[in-house]
């Protein structure tokens, strides 16, 4: 287990998975479309709450999976910051 994600170490995607993936979605990045995959993307990422199943993951260029990984990193951050930003909450036992 990684002790950063709660995740297994290593390849996070069982081979078998990767080969249905493929199978489903074809050998072309899900993204542009053109180029051929070279890796398996989250399409709900782990941090925002995706799984390993086969339904959140699809086959994605090495070009695309950047571009998405800093959109998220980017939201991620905007997301920390708003809560940094926000007053704390009163207990609904504080009146």
């Amino acid at each position: 287990m990684s002790w950063t994600t709660n995740r297994p170490s290593g390849r996070s995607i069982p081979v078998s998975l990767h080969n249905m993936v493929v199978r489903l979605y074809g050998r072309t990045c899900y993204v542009c479309q053109e180029a051929p995959y070279e890796e398996i993307d989250h399409v709900v990422p782990w941090s925002e709450g995706g799984t390993d199943e086969l339904e959140n993951l699809r086959p994605i260029c090495k070009a695309c999976h950047r571009l998405k990984s800093i959109r998220e990193k980017d939201r991620g951050r905007k997301r920390a910051q708003a809560k940094a930003r926000r007053a704390p909450e009163k207990h609904p036992s504080e009146g």
